[in-house]
């Protein structure tokens, strides 16, 4: 225990000193003290080291106390760890009411705190003692109801019935086997669950709606959302859809998620050339520029029919490209006319997003990686990179609706370049269906997610 002890110091001089052996200093629990230099004689000498901490028995306490280099050897768990505990009779954890509580490590597992035990059944229209049934030996009419909200396991539920999703239940009233009537288990009720985004709906019923999902990625404030839609012959049910989804349910949803919005229709199909179109296919065709008036953009969309097409692959890419710049490929597709400031071949307003929402089943000729290019055609057609950096020159999103798999690659790819994202960072692709059955609500998620 002596550290320097009569060595010759400055009065009033203090240093660390340790009093056990000299390896255990500054380990686990051993901690350092001090001496101090005291009159004795000339220079005076140090004294003794007092408040040093020693090494000691181990106890589980999260701190290593002999010193060893190791904290709880021997110990049957970690200090502060915590676990699930019931102590209730078998076969009724999680039955009724009845629910585990928790331990705490510390120097060995703690009492279990917090769990619920059966109880004496109090009819109260919960499980109280937990077998599965409620308020057996109370009076109830059998075949009478009434409401309830509770977790599968007959635990009252987070959420208020009547906000957001959350919904009660029916419970009902049974004859028992052996005599008497008893409440039965809740049923159909919907209780609240975490939130999920860009879906327009208050899951954990709390009031709000997508909280917490972050901010939107792209201003739809103002924008101009175009139907841009392949008519080749594989496409009647989708067209159909559209038809019939757009005044119900696609411009009263885009109209509730964007505050000032217009509406344009397109369509492709191919070149009619070599074998990749049929006769009359065009690779672009604007049906209705930019326009308010919901019962002209109705109107554009019955105009379009499916017929035509020849291989797979479309041109989508050449149909992005005149979307973005109006230029017009020669005797294929017409120079869009001046439309002053506005710009693309639909006339998008100056300071609006550019919305496209891309329908189509196949893969796109002259896609990514020039996968699919055309040969023999003059002028050649424009290139996927040169549609990407075309639409991004006005700021437009591409957005996915696909109703075939070989489309989803290449949609993929041409949400991901224009930035059509997720919050996440997701290219914005939904499946409508094999004949768009369900594209009216999708079309409404795929902007929602886009502006959410």
């Amino acid at each position: 225990g002596e550290v320097d002890e009569q060595c010759a110091c400055s009065v009033g001089e203090t240093q660390a000193c340790f009093g056990g052996a000299p390896a255990l200093a500054g380990v686990g629990a051993c901690g350092l003290g001090s001496q101090a230099c005291e009159p004795s004689g000339e220079f005076g000498v140090f004294g003794a080291c007092g408040g040093w901490t020693g090494p000691s028995e181990e106890v589980c306490d999260g701190v290593d106390n002999d010193c060893d280099g190791t904290a709880d050897e021997g110990c049957e768990c970690a200090f502060g760890e915590t676990r699930g505990c019931y102590t209730g009779p078998p076969g009724t954890e999680g039955v009724g009411r009845c629910a585990p509580g928790s331990q705490v490590c510390s120097d060995g597992w703690g009492p279990c705190e917090g769990s619920v035990l059966p109880d004496v059944e109090t009819c109260d229209g919960t499980d109280d003692d937990c077998d599965g049934l409620v308020d057996e030996g109370c009076e109830c009419t059998p075949g009478t109801t009434r409401a309830c909200y509770e977790t599968p396991s007959g635990m009252p539920a987070e959420g208020t019935p009547g906000v957001g999703l959350c919904r009660e239940g029916v419970r009902s009233c049974s004859e028992l086997p052996g005599g008497g009537s008893a409440w039965g288990a809740c049923g159909g009720a919907n209780i609240a669950s975490p939130e999920v985004c860009r879906n327009s709906m208050d899951e954990d019923c709390d009031g709000l709606i997508d909280e917490g999902c972050g901010t939107p990625t792209v201003d739809c404030t103002v924008a101009d959302v175009l139907f841009l839609v392949d008519t080749t012959g594989s496409m009647s049910g989708e067209i159909a859809q559209i038809q019939a989804r757009l005044r119900d349910t696609i411009i009263p949803g885009l109209a509730a998620e964007i505050a000032d919005v217009r509406f344009s229709v397109a369509s492709f199909d191919d070149f009619a050339v070599g074998g990749y179109g049929s006769a009359g296919d065009v690779p672009f065709r604007l049906v209705q520029s930019i326009t308010p008036d919901v019962a002209t953009t109705q109107a554009a969309v019955n105009t379009l029919r499916a017929s035509g097409g020849a291989d797979a692959p479309e041109s989508q890419v050449e149909a992005l490209y005149q979307v973005a710049t109006g230029a017009g490929l020669g005797g294929f597709v017409p120079p869009r006319p001046s439309c002053g400031t506005a710009v693309g071949y639909p006339c998008f307003r100056p300071g609006a997003t550019p919305i496209i929402l891309l329908f189509t089943d196949a893969d796109f000729h002259n896609g990514p990686g020039g996968v699919y290019s055309y040969g023999g055609i003059s002028p050649t057609p424009h290139t996927y990179s040169q549609a990407v950096s075309a639409l991004n020159a006005i700021g437009a999103k591409v957005l996915g609706l696909m109703s075939g798999t070989p489309a989803r690659d290449d949609l993929t790819a041409i949400a991901r370049d224009t930035g059509a994202l997720a919050s996440d960072g997701s290219p914005i692709v939904f499946d409508i269906g094999s004949d768009g059955s369900s594209l009216g609500p999708d079309v409404v998620r795929a902007v929602q997610t886009l502006c959410r």
